[in-house]
């Protein structure tokens, strides 16, 4: 059977299944694709109907699967040896693993979620309405400093000095990406302000990791969104 493969897309989610690969040493081929427009390439709507990243395709070439929760989900749990997959659900119990699971959704259903309207705004907005941006963004940014805070306190209070659980877990895979492009492209909160120390700590911990370096090197200028935040 053919290994797993990862369709990435430059600057996307699909980090988050990258970095995971390159954390657990399973074996994985990777299609890897630079934005054209701000977009990923026509040929991802070969592989599924969405075109989106990222993408797994799995051992038996056809069925695939979309959204990085899922697919981090899928690896860990049918891929990682017992050991890792102990690790990455925060434990060996049923109650952990929802736990980071409930951090997974947060990722994206939280924090994602109210900080994505800025970003659209800000690209879409036409120009005799780019006036209202900041007031807009003003508002808007009240449910991320909300996110952000409550990730702070989080990550202030375990003494591991990951999310969830005595290491890094599924919880930090999903949520590092989202929290790391709020900072780096200021919705609400900017990198090299004072806000939020403890969140910046953490992120500049995961990019000392071996395995976040080695997936930040797989396709050219595949993480620049990294780059920002040096």
């Amino acid at each position: 059977m053919a290994p797993l493969q990862v369709w990435h897309l430059q600057d996307s989610r699909s980090f988050r299944v990258v970095w995971l690969m390159e954390e657990l040493g399973v074996p994985y081929d990777l299609v890897y694709a630079k934005r054209e427009n701000m977009k990923a390439p026509a040929n991802f709507k070969s592989k599924h109907g969405m075109g989106k990243a990222p993408m797994l395709v799995l051992e038996d070439g056809e069925t695939v699967l979309m959204e990085s929760s899922a697919i981090c989900d899928y690896i860990v749990s049918t891929a990682a040896s017992t050991e890792k997959k102990e690790q990455f659900f925060g434990g060996g119990s049923e109650v952990q693993a929802a736990q980071v699971r409930s951090w997974m959704a947060w990722a994206e259903a939280t924090l994602a979620l109210h900080a994505l309207p800025i970003t659209y705004a800000r690209w879409h907005l036409p120009e005799e309405a780019k006036s209202a941006l900041p007031e807009y963004e003003k508002k808007l940014g009240i449910n991320v400093h909300n996110d952000l805070k409550y990730l702070e306190e989080t990550l202030k209070s375990n003494e591991s000095g990951y999310i969830y659980g005595k290491d890094l877990s599924l919880a930090d895979i999903m949520t590092a990406f989202s929290a790391q492009f709020v900072l780096a492209t200021g919705l609400a909160a900017k990198w090299d302000d004072d806000s939020y120390p403890t969140i910046k700590e953490w992120i500049r911990r995961l990019k000392k990791r071996e395995a976040w370096q080695r997936a930040v090197t797989r396709g050219e200028d595949s993480y620049t969104i990294d780059m920002k935040t040096v």
